[in-house]
């Protein structure tokens, strides 16, 4: 397990990230690929993942991630553009189970012009008003990113998980230097906020340095843990490096 060294606590950066509603942001703010692979542990059980983020000449962006172990595979994946208003606009959303033979899927067709999502589990459909904008389970992480760079985190974001819309809400814990395998990285760090009488807790630290790609996230939820720390990746074309360290000479 990655150890955790030096912490710089910044009380919810009072001076520079407020909390507040989604503002508008400007359409045109980088989106800038991502590449990253993980080690990750499930109640033990170790598991590689990667995740993506690649755009094509129309300006559609696509993130894709994949998690793999002896038991199976899970895969997900979200294309999306960017609102005039600069929000992460979701067109589709995909989620496939594939472990011990078993296999689960799950697609969420987003029709903003007619104001309808379409939400497919297995082979049946039915269809959801969409009548205010919400985001996907991936696009939601990708907004906060994106907010994060801009200054501020939201009060809360609007994700359609399955077919529900559901507000997550997140708050700033404090800058932390992480030690990585890649080396001391400078995160933010945040967690998901849930009513106390859950007995879950998600934690992610994002790379500030790095357009806030997350380096390691924690969720555990009734007696079960998930783990995923990074191992290597590049964030618009260029390999994720470590702060540098400082050597200390005695006197």
């Amino acid at each position: 397990m990655v150890s955790i060294i030096r912490t710089i606590i910044a009380p919810l950066f009072a001076s520079h990230l407020l909390f507040q509603p989604l503002p508008a942001l400007s359409s045109d703010m980088d989106m800038n690929p991502y590449s990253a692979t993980y080690k990750a542990k499930y109640n033990g059980i170790d598991i590689t993942s990667t995740h993506q983020l690649v755009t094509n000449e129309s300006g559609l962006h696509q993130e894709t991630s994949e998690a793999t172990s002896v038991f199976g595979k899970i895969s997900e994946s979200s294309t999306f553009l960017i609102s005039d208003e600069g929000y992460l606009e979701s067109k589709k959303y995909s989620f496939k189970r594939s472990l011990l033979g078993a296999t689960r899927s799950e697609v969420q067709d987003f029709n903003w012009a007619a104001g309808e999502l379409t939400y497919t589990k297995n082979s049946r459909s039915n269809k959801l008003p969409l009548d205010r904008h919400v985001f996907d389970m991936l696009t939601h992480k990708l907004q906060i990113r994106r907010d994060l760079k801009a200054g501020f985190l939201a009060s809360s974001y609007p994700v359609m998980s399955r077919d529900k819309i559901k507000e997550y809400k997140y708050e700033i814990v404090g800058l932390e230097i992480l030690e990585t395998s890649i080396g001391p990285i400078k995160t933010t760090k945040i967690r998901r906020v849930v009513n106390s009488n859950k007995k879950r807790e998600t934690v992610l630290w994002l790379a500030n340095d790095w357009e806030f790609l997350t380096v390691k996230l924690v969720h555990l939820e009734k007696g079960e843990s998930h783990q995923l720390d990074i191992t290597a990746g590049q964030v618009g074309g260029k390999d994720i490096t470590s702060l540098k360290r400082k050597i200390e000479i005695p006197l």
